[in-house]
């Protein structure tokens, strides 16, 4: 793990929030501060602004009159759905930012929004409250793998070939050889970020959902959703479906409790929505 440290402390410049974040998640945790004060950090960045708006104002919230403002959002959503977008969005553009010939990036943030979208659908079939931070979970849940892939490409690059679509295959090989996996960096990464527990177990624990009692459910939620992606051609991590080794945790079924008709049709809107949520954040990528 020592190496992970050091991987962590070499790559601090790179992946350290940007400052408006700082001052957006001291205020949003604040006891003091009100929906006003939330608003007018923001306020002071017009791309996050810009961006926020146009989630806000996205099919998927399905508000019927135009919102224009900031305050009018952060009044409409509530603080915790605020937190997640603002954390989404910033997330995004700083990790966008690591460069990599391992993976192509449009793959990569393809399978991140695709596990996102998936994440979020899961949660509401098993009726959980503020499933943005689900959504942000499966955004993040493999934010790791770019330090890994810029820090040992030749040895990243190798496991990739060697897992052959199998992701489950990767994370094995991944503490074989490194002691440690893109699922232990990640949460180390976004707990520099001072991002809240939930969203942090679910990262670390999202191949190996049932091996803590933290958050169990969050974590067999990403970790059924990181499966359902990589069983659909437009989510998968490597640009190849292998259904017989993306096969969820028996496990954790014990933790989610589905309705009687199951899943349904998961996927169904799952190409609009991914479509839409990439070509919000990051457009180039399309």
């Amino acid at each position: 793990m020592d190496d992970m440290v050091k991987l962590l402390e070499d790559s601090d410049n790179l992946v350290s929030p940007p400052d408006i974040w700082y001052r957006f998640n001291e205020t949003v945790h604040d006891p003091k501060s009100s929906i006003s004060d939330v608003a007018d950090i923001v306020k002071t960045d017009p791309s996050l602004v810009a961006n926020i708006l146009k989630i806000v104002n996205s099919p998927y919230y399905g508000i019927f009159k135009k919102v224009d403002t900031i305050s009018r959002a952060v009044t409409i959503l509530g603080i915790d759905d605020m937190y997640n977008i603002v954390t989404a969005v910033s997330a995004v553009n700083v990790f966008s930012k690591i460069a990599s010939d391992i993976v192509k990036p449009a793959t990569f943030w393809r399978h991140s929004f695709c596990t996102a979208i998936l994440s979020r659908k899961v949660a509401k079939f098993c009726n959980v409250l503020h499933t943005e931070r689900l959504y942000v979970s499966g955004l993040l849940h493999d934010i790791g793998s770019l330090l890994l892939y810029s820090r040992y490409p030749e040895e990243s690059a190798r496991i990739i070939q060697e897992s052959d679509g199998d992701e489950e295959k990767v994370y094995r090989l991944e503490v074989e050889k490194f002691g440690y996996s893109h699922a232990d960096i990640g949460a180390a990464l976004l707990s520099k970020w001072g991002l809240p527990d939930s969203i942090i177990q679910a990262v670390k624990m999202h191949h190996t959902p049932c091996d803590d009692t933290n958050n169990i459910l969050d974590a067999c939620i990403v970790h059924l959703a990181n499966s359902l992606s990589n069983c659909y051609i437009l989510g998968t991590f490597q640009e190849k479906i292998a259904l017989s080794s993306n096969q969820p945790d028996p496990c954790i079924w014990d933790y989610i409790k589905l309705p009687e008709t199951g899943l349904g049709d998961i996927y169904e809107d799952v190409e609009d929505e991914l479509s839409y949520a990439i070509s919000l954040l990051i457009p180039y990528t399309i």
